[in-house]
């Protein structure tokens, strides 16, 4: 997998989120100008980072180094989510059937469980 591409994932990741990437470099311990070499793939994801990032976003590692296109896109029903991610997958012509999507559909559905159930008990 290319440093460029990892990079737009990266950048994916914490756009979706509407992050600074100052905010991302301060998260990670690192300056912004490291953050943003790692989003335009000047620089290579080192494994602890890797792990921080699928941590702080809730991806699987495996997001940043899958062959298959993957497109995130920002949901405003929160339970939608998980299905939303699918749909989005549909939308662009992406196979959902490889087993990294499948596994990484089965870990967003079950962390968005979770969260969910979490979010009921504080009400």
């Amino acid at each position: 997998m290319n440093k460029t591409l990892i990079g737009q994932r990266i950048t994916q990741l914490r756009s979706w989120k509407g992050l600074k990437q100052q905010t991302m470099a301060d998260h990670l311990k690192l300056t912004r100008s490291a953050y943003a070499k790692l989003e335009t793939g000047d620089t290579e994801l080192s494994y602890p980072v890797a792990v921080e990032l699928s941590k702080f976003h809730g991806v699987d590692l495996s997001f940043f180094i899958s062959e298959a296109p993957v497109v995130i896109q920002q949901q405003h029903n929160q339970s939608a989510t998980a299905n939303g991610y699918v749909e989005t997958l549909n939308q662009n012509g992406v196979e959902h059937d490889s087993p990294i999507l499948s596994r990484m559909l089965e870990q967003t559905q079950e962390l968005f469980k979770r969260l969910m159930d979490y979010l009921e008990r504080m009400k």
